[in-house]
């Protein structure tokens, strides 16, 4: 492969547009990121909850934490989310 200036001219010119893409939906990137987050704890969480020996445990706080955790994962119909799940199942 042949590198010349009219390639590297085109590879910034994508570069930039990524970059401006990033900066423009910067939000949902990181609305994302938490909603993933969050996810990945309730699925550990969830996981837990089929465990018999958590009951023995005196450290177990599952139901408390399970509660903290459902009230901050997003809802289905709030903006960014819906467009993002909306995105993801098609």
């Amino acid at each position: 492969m042949e590198y010349t200036e009219e390639l590297l001219e085109q590879l910034e010119t994508e570069l930039r547009k990524l970059h401006e893409f990033y900066k423009a939906n910067e939000y949902v990137f990181g609305k994302v990121e938490e909603c993933n987050k969050l996810w990945k704890q309730f699925l550990a969480i969830e996981q837990t909850t089929h465990d018999p020996e958590r009951l023995k445990s005196a450290n177990a706080k599952v139901s408390n934490t399970d509660n903290k955790l459902c009230g901050r994962l997003p809802q289905y119909d709030s903006t960014p989310f819906k467009l993002t799940f909306d995105l993801l199942l098609s």
